[in-house]
């Protein structure tokens, strides 16, 4: 008879020892911390690759970031050079509004770069819930 062919008997939940509820806890804890360690790996892995190395998403934010930028700054030229056309203010609209559209821009930069969430102050992950009470 082979040995994978021999069955192990099998215990009942309610007649485990004390020794196997140990065991058992402690296994769960083992592979909660390999997990744990695996994730931090990966991060560091992948965070330490070459200038080779793309994800799928770098692309996208390599195109996205100047758009995001430009069109802070175009939206505020145009919004001058029509404020001037209309108001006869030359050059005073263009010049406001090409800085309003600078610090758009820059606005517009930081948002997606996620320098500035849009949240509430008190979501902030690094407060204590006593702290978040007061």
């Amino acid at each position: 008879m082979d040995v994978s062919e021999q069955q192990k008997p099998e215990v009942p939940e309610a007649q485990e020892s004390p020794e196997d509820v140990l065991l058992k806890k402690r296994l769960k804890l083992l592979g909660a911390g390999i997990s744990r360690v695996s994730k931090r790996h990966s991060r560091q892995e992948r965070a330490s690759r070459g200038a080779g190395y793309f994800r799928a998403g770098d692309f996208s934010q390599a195109l996205r970031l100047p758009v995001e930028f430009a069109s802070g700054v175009l939206a505020g030229l145009l919004i001058g050079w029509l404020i001037d056309r209309t108001f006869a203010t030359s050059p005073w609209g263009i010049l406001i509004f090409a800085v309003v559209g600078f610090c758009t821009g820059m606005y517009n930069l930081l948002r997606a770069t996620g320098h500035i969430t849009m949240g509430r102050p008190d979501d902030r992950p690094d407060r204590t819930d006593s702290e978040q009470r007061d």
